[in-house]
């Protein structure tokens, strides 16, 4: 299965659906998401908490300053949308 998959019912059937003239007219495309690996969340939520200490608490780290705070923010959301978009990531 690809990153987006065609489905034929995006809610299933049911009795309320049974009655809708769309149902089984083929749906439409719906993005396949996963849950990110353990390891990716972790390493995302210990990036973003590091980029919130360095920007609001001071926390000094002599390769970070607290300008590129949003920088480590952004690395650490790209890593967990890249978690769940990609399956088996």
């Amino acid at each position: 299965m690809g990153l987006f998959t065609r489905r034929s019912s995006l809610f299933g059937r049911s009795r309320t659906l049974d009655r809708d003239p769309l149902v089984g007219r083929g749906g439409g495309y719906y993005a396949m998401l996963t849950p990110p690996s353990l390891p990716l969340f972790v390493i995302s939520a210990v990036l973003a908490a590091g980029a919130l200490l360095f920007r609001y608490a001071g926390v000094d780290v002599p390769v970070v300053t607290s300008a590129n705070a949003f920088d480590i923010l952004a690395i650490a959301y790209a890593i967990l949308v890249a978690g769940v978009l990609l399956p088996r990531f």
